[in-house]
């Protein structure tokens, strides 16, 4: 894993950005551009300094195979987003990412791991469930899930 420089976060972001709005419009009954303003100012206000916001982290996976955005929140640490690039799944790339993660909350002094998924991410959680994540709420078109590091 590396850290984004300037402009490749710059790029993700923008990325990451539509990307939750899609999926959110697919959740929900909700327009993509009423879902796409919704997740720009959720960005926003997540990171009011951008990269630079403290406590947060924006990383490569290696080989250029997709991002990581975490960050601490919720007592935790926070995964606010990931993504594997198609032609790498199934390759055992979000099981690494997802094991670097554990590590990370680790050298942060976190004990758990929190992150959403929309429900119809099923592959997603499938390996979530697979890590010992475990579903500790659901709404509307999605869930929490947590894995309590040891």
């Amino acid at each position: 894993m590396t850290d984004m420089t300037e402009a490749e976060f710059a790029a993700y972001i923008e990325k990451a950005t539509a990307h939750f709005g899609d999926e959110l419009a697919r959740a929900t009954d909700r327009t993509p551009e009423e879902t796409l303003t919704l997740s720009r100012a959720k960005v926003a206000t997540l990171l009011p300094q951008g990269r630079a916001t403290p406590g947060h982290r924006f990383c490569n996976l290696p080989d250029g195979a997709g991002y990581l955005w975490c960050g601490q929140a919720h007592g935790a640490l926070f995964l606010f987003d990931i993504q594997v690039k198609e032609d790498e799944r199934g390759k055992g790339r979000g099981r690494t990412a997802m094991h670097w993660l554990e590590d990370e909350a680790r050298r942060l002094g976190e004990t758990r791991i929190l992150l959403s998924m929309f429900s119809h991410n099923q592959g997603a959680i499938r390996l979530y469930e697979r890590l010992g994540y475990k579903v500790t709420d659901t709404g509307p078109g999605g869930q929490r899930m947590a894995k309590d590091l040891e």
